[in-house]
């Protein structure tokens, strides 16, 4: 399972809002995405995030968006689940 990190999409709700065609408030401000895809949409390198994962406290702050990113966010929205508290996975289930 990959390992998942912690997007805070404030920087980029317009944006999300606008690829997905869905309304800015229905987006979630915070989405668990691969380590992979948080590394490209916040500019930090993987093993940075690597280090914060092994520390738990994997986050940062989205400053650009990724067809990766969409599917993410699209996928949590499509969930319907409280998309800031919940286990919000792609296809694996989580070990909290």
């Amino acid at each position: 399972m990959p390992a998942l990190v912690s997007v805070n999409l404030q920087n980029v709700l317009n944006n999300l809002s606008v690829e997905l065609n869905v309304n800015r408030n229905n987006i979630p401000v915070t989405a668990q995405v691969p380590i992979d895809v948080a590394a490209s949409v916040c500019g930090v390198s993987v093993s940075a995030l690597s280090a914060s994962i092994a520390s738990g406290t994997a986050s940062c702050t989205a400053t650009t968006t990724s067809a990766q990113l969409n599917q993410a966010v699209q996928q949590q929205i499509a969930s319907g689940g409280d998309v800031t508290g919940g286990p919000q996975t792609m296809g694996s289930t989580p070990s909290n």
